[in-house]
């Protein structure tokens, strides 16, 4: 059976953490914290990699699949194992059908469809489990190249804009970035105000406690997990204060005041650069929903090898795909946020 490599985990990585945040509203942590922004994504990245690195140990001597599940019964036994891996498990499904949700009425708000009506998003939704499920039925090697291929099309789209603004910058020779205080007064801002943006920032990083949940069907996770999260985390860490540094430097009135779907459309006025963020917020909208559809599925499924669970959760078809596990998560997905 085919297993993700090195490169594939710590893509898959980036693909659980970059959703469509960074694209949608990155407007909203510099509302917040104005010309300090690149430092609150700085503190942020940081306590990201003090929880990456602290996972990546724990990969190191517990490589069985499920993450924290498995981490937590290693610990503390099975009955805080069990209580983590389907507290894990809800929520991880819950942020999915979220996720969908949010792809759909993105793609229906850009074609003019009526991003509003229950019965469109709907089956918008279904629509999108079932390429998600076709993706994945005949194991990882279909998986890995549309992951691998999504998460470069984010890195791309992210790399692109971060490039052209530093053209644009050097071109003009005109740096715009504290402008911001006249459009954001961080004159009053406190210690707790500072704490919640970077809360706000810490949301952009979130993701990767998930990666390890399919552990087995990777190669040598014990080896791999703790090298590639911390990758990953330093590599999303950088192209996020790259971006962000370098569109408050090009236009932040631009940024906060928008109304588009995707507010980094606003920042260029170049046709071409519309089309690779859009088109990039929407592959990264995809691209989270295809991680996902990998991780959640394998918490459940680690929890029934355990025994905690009935043994039709561990069902795996002959691709090795746990097509029981997905089946329930799709479910849990698509139902309890509505």
């Amino acid at each position: 059976m085919n297993k993700l490599g090195f490169w594939s985990i710590v893509l898959l990585t980036i693909n659980l953490i970059v959703g469509s945040g960074i694209f949608l509203s990155p407007g909203t942590v510099v509302g917040m914290a104005g010309k300090y922004t690149p430092l609150v994504y700085l503190i942020a990245a940081s306590f990201a990699g003090v929880l990456a690195i602290s996972f990546a140990a724990a990969a190191k001597y517990v490589n069985k699949g499920g993450a924290a599940y498995a981490y937590s019964t290693a610990a503390f036994g099975e009955n805080i194992g069990f209580y983590v891996g389907i507290a894990q498990f809800i929520a991880g499904s819950i942020a999915w059908g979220v996720m969908a949700t949010a792809v759909v009425k993105t793609i229906l708000v850009i074609s003019g469809g009526p991003s509003n009506n229950p019965v469109w998003v709907t089956a918008g939704i279904l629509i999108l489990m079932i390429i998600v499920f076709c993706i994945n039925i005949f194991g990882t090697k279909l998986f890995e190249i549309v992951n691998n291929l999504s998460t470069a099309g984010k890195l791309i789209s992210l790399g692109t804009v971060i490039i052209a603004g530093l053209i644009t910058i050097i071109s003009t020779g005109k740096s715009h970035y504290y402008e911001i205080d006249h459009l954001v007064n961080t004159s009053h801002l406190d210690s707790s105000g500072f704490v919640m943006a970077i809360i706000a920032a810490f949301y952009a990083f979130t993701g990767f406690e998930n990666v390890a949940n399919g552990s087995q069907d990777m190669q040598s996770p014990e080896k791999n997990l703790p090298k590639a999260i911390p990758l990953a985390i330093l590599i999303i860490g950088t192209a996020f204060i790259g971006l962000i540094t370098i569109i408050m430097m090009i236009n932040p009135e631009a940024l906060l005041r928008t109304k588009q779907v995707v507010s980094l459309v606003a920042i260029f006025k170049s046709p071409i650069l519309y089309n690779i963020i859009l088109y990039g917020a929407l592959i990264s909208m995809f691209g989270i929903n295809i991680a996902t559809s990998f991780s959640i599925p394998r918490m459940l499924e680690s929890v029934a090898e355990k025994g905690q669970l009935p043994v039709w959760f561990k069902y795996r078809n002959k691709y090795g795909f746990p097509l029981n596990a997905f089946l329930a998560t799709a479910v849990v997905a698509v139902l309890l946020p509505m």
